[in-house]
Formats: C-alpha cells, sequence, structure tokens
C-alpha cells in the first residue's frame, strides 16, 4: 500500500526524517508481555529509557519515519518498551531501501544514538546516505 502510494503521489524518496519517541503507560498491562494472543505477538511493555524521565512507568517506543517533501508518514512501527533507539536504525532503513527501490536516499538522524558506529556502518554497508545531527555529534557522511 505504501509503495503505491508513493508512487501515486510521486512522494520524494530521496530523502527521510526518521524519529522515534517512548509511549508512557499507566496501568499493570499483565497481558502485554509478549506472548501471542489471537494468533499475533504482543508488544512487551517495560520500564526501560523513559524519555520523559519517569522510571517509575512502563513505556512503548514509537518509531515514525516520513518523507522529506511533506513529512508523508511512509513507515511506522511499535517496539518493545525496553528497546534502546539505536537498535532500530537497520531494520527501518532496510524497509525504505525496499520502499524506495534503491539505496540512493538520504537518512538523516537527529539524535546521538543514531549516529553509533553500528549504524552508520550498516547504511555504508549497504553503500546508503546518511546526516546524522545531534547536540554533541554532527556528522555528515554520503556513501555512493
Amino acid at each position: 500500500m505504501v509503495v503505491s502510494a508513493i508512487r501515486r503521489f510521486a512522494s520524494d524518496c530521496t530523502e527521510f526524517h526518521n524519529d522515534s519517541t517512548s509511549i508512557t503507560l499507566s496501568g499493570d498491562y499483565a497481558a502485554a508481555n509478549g506472548d501471542p494472543q489471537r494468533g499475533q505477538a504482543t508488544l512487551k511493555v517495560g520500564h526501560g529509557h523513559n524519555k520523559d524521565h519517569r522510571p517509575d512507568l512502563k513505556q512503548l517506543l514509537w518509531i515514525l519515519t516520513v518523507s522529506a517533501d511533506g513529512a508523508v508518514p511512509v513507515h511506522y512501527r511499535v517496539v518493545d518498551g525496553k528497546t534502546e533507539d539505536s537498535q532500530t536504525h537497520p531494520a527501518a532503513w532496510d524497509i525504505l531501501h525496499r520502499l524506495a527501490g534503491t539505496a540512493s536516499f538520504l537518512w538523516l538522524l537527529r539524535h546521538r544514538c543514531g549516529c553509533r558506529e553500528g549504524n552508520v556502518g550498516w547504511i555504508a554497508h549497504n553503500r546508503g546516505g546518511i546526516l546524522a545531527d545531534s547536540v554533541r555529534t554532527k556528522r555528515r557522511s554520503h556513501f555512493s
């Protein structure tokens, strides 16, 4: 469906912006433990690296990637609450590589954790371009 929408509306797939945020939850959520329910695995709600600085609350991690031409959503996922942001980039990049049909798009990372050597190396190995920008780290690399 996303590929059809990209083609139909001629979305610009030369640059993607990727970001994540924690969804903070109150309550027990005992059934959200990764076990299957109605044939589908549930997410694990848990204490993690909460961006609201509320270690007392459980969370999930929401990841959204948009195109640069008008912030059109092209990919999202929700992952277990203990998932660190930096672990999500290679899988998201692979999906966008398939959606765009090329590795020649620019991947914009807005947080220091995305700039980790493993993520930059993954994108470089797959011949992608990356622009990483954070308060403490500014890197610009383009691999082609």
